[in-house]
């Protein structure tokens, strides 16, 4: 339990450094990304005294987040120890890890690459024929119906309403379907609506980024069908 909590806090540490840098190389391959997560920033020399204390401003609120991320990552990571069973715990790690990135690199640049979603539907995909999750072919359905759900509804309201879903957004849901199936994916769905809300009441903008409460959403329905909370089953019976 102590290495999974040291690895959960080291890795949530590292999770808004990462963020930060996608910036800098997106879009890019996967092994761009790789190597450009990892870059030692440099500063240039002779900085006037208001500009350090700018930096060291700024250093700081990043170390602040770190540290935040590294205690929920760590506490999400032991809960994971306590609820999953030893074959679907990596599985699940990295599928909070993954949602957390994406998460922060969506509130940061208002996009959700390729990098990070194709990985996790793929991990998705493998979670259900090793893991002790949902089935296969409830994960192909939930990834499909993740997919086709946002294309469907854009096509339907596209004559009144122009825009839609990213395209992140949309390979997103199609992960978290392969994840969570089509039950879950309807659970997050519903339930990010709320979050997104919440969200904008705390922000007072009537738009931005989608991937946050997509990734707390689907993290909270990940624990919820795992903890099989009894007093759900009546609406899981209903939605199904």
């Amino acid at each position: 339990m102590y290495l999974t909590l040291f690895t959960g806090f080291t890795l949530g540490f590292l999770l808004p450094l990462m963020a930060s840098r996608f910036g800098k190389f997106m879009p890019a391959d996967a092994g761009t990304a790789l190597a450009s997560l990892f870059h030692r920033p440099r500063f240039s020399k002779g900085l006037t005294l208001a500009y350090k204390m700018q930096f060291k401003n700024l250093w700081m609120k990043l170390l602040g987040s770190c540290v935040l991320f590294g205690l929920i990552l760590m506490s999400l990571y032991g809960m994971t120890d306590l609820y999953f069973s030893e074959t679907s715990q990596i599985f699940i790690k990295i599928m909070i890890f993954l949602s957390l990135l994406l998460a922060l690199v969506d509130a940061k640049l208002m996009l959700l690459p390729d990098v990070l979603t194709m990985p996790l539907l793929i991990f998705g995909f493998a979670y259900s024929v090793f893991g002790e999750g949902i089935s296969p072919e409830t994960s192909v359905l939930g990834a499909l119906f993740g997919y086709f759900l946002p294309t469907v509804a854009v096509f339907l309201i596209y004559p009144l309403i122009k825009g839609g879903f990213g395209g992140g957004d949309v390979k997103m849901l199609a992960a978290l379907g392969a994840w969570l199936g089509f039950v879950g994916l309807n659970l997050t769905l519903l339930l990010s609506c709320v979050v997104f809300m919440i969200f904008t009441l705390f922000t007072k903008e009537k738009s931005g980024p989608y991937g946050p409460s997509l990734a707390i959403s689907a993290l909270i329905v990940l624990f919820i069908l795992t903890l099989n909370f009894e007093w759900l089953r009546p609406f899981l019976r209903i939605i199904q």
